[in-house]
């Protein structure tokens, strides 16, 4: 009996052990799903983003040769004008630096890649990700008002995934605003602290949504757009659900949308 009782027992761990294996081997799988499906939404925004891309690399490139045109100018002199080439070439130089600059931080979009989770500054975060989408804003022609409140705190993010959220709300906001009157686009991007969470919004002045539809935003292949996937805002939850924090958003038919996403802060002791 005893021993038919250790069987049993032994057949019970043995079935827990494998269950959990199991259990965890999908949620590794599923993990590996998400990223790749975070991966290909990205590359989707780069290619919404080519222009802003092309034309933010064109600004230094064309600097580049205006300023060699010119040293080559201050050479070329009877009498070379030294000092004037030498800033030249420091103006080249600097462009160049620029332009690689710019190329590394799409390239960081672009790279498919395990999630990275470090100590980040959230306004660090926004101001490069706005620095990416100027063009796309003028495209649109669209007037940011940006407000980035002042605080230390820092938060436990991947910083390639949070830019990915948000460009996608971003250019969702822009995309809103192109059936209004181009006086009256007007994006809103703000920064806070509360509660130990930092807090990013974007608002845009378009048509906003109905109530019915508010609560299906956020879900799977849902979407307003006529020729829209509807993954975005979805994978957009899924990078801040595995950030630990909480997307949300808040509309009124005719009056404009709202999204926001919340991060827990670190401790201060984690901070330093």
């Amino acid at each position: 009996m005893l021993y038919e009782l250790l069987c049993i027992m032994f057949l019970l761990l043995a079935l827990t052990l494998f269950s959990i294996n199991a259990a965890i081997r999908a949620k590794a799988a599923l993990f590996r799903a998400q990223a790749q499906l975070a991966h290909v939404t990205r590359v989707t925004s780069l290619d919404e983003l080519a222009a802003s891309i092309v034309h933010e690399v064109n600004q230094p490139l064309t600097a580049i040769i205006s300023s060699g045109e010119a040293c080559r100018n201050w050479l070329d002199r009877p009498v070379p004008e030294l000092g004037e080439a030498r800033q030249s070439l420091e103006r080249i130089i600097t462009c160049a630096n620029r332009a690689s600059e710019i190329i590394r931080r799409f390239r960081g979009l672009s790279r498919p890649c395990d999630p990275l989770r470090r100590k980040e500054s959230l306004n660090d975060i926004v101001q490069e990700t706005l620095d990416l989408v100027q063009f796309e804003l003028a495209q649109h022609k669209v007037f940011p008002k940006i407000d980035l409140a002042t605080f230390t705190e820092q938060v436990n993010a991947d910083r390639v995934q949070l830019q990915q959220v948000i460009i996608n709300l971003i250019i969702n906001a822009c995309h809103a605003m192109d059936t209004i009157e181009v006086g009256k686009r007007t994006l809103g991007v703000r920064t806070w602290v509360k509660n130990n969470e930092a807090v990013l919004e974007v608002t845009d002045q378009g048509p906003g949504l109905s109530a019915d539809i508010l609560p299906q935003v956020f879900t799977p292949f849902f979407t307003t757009k006529e020729n829209g996937l509807g993954l975005g805002l979805s994978i957009c939850r899924s990078i801040i659900d595995f950030h630990n924090g909480r997307i949300w958003a808040t509309a009124a038919t005719g009056q404009g949308s709202a999204f926001l996403f919340a991060l827990p802060v670190l401790a201060t002791r984690e901070s330093s």
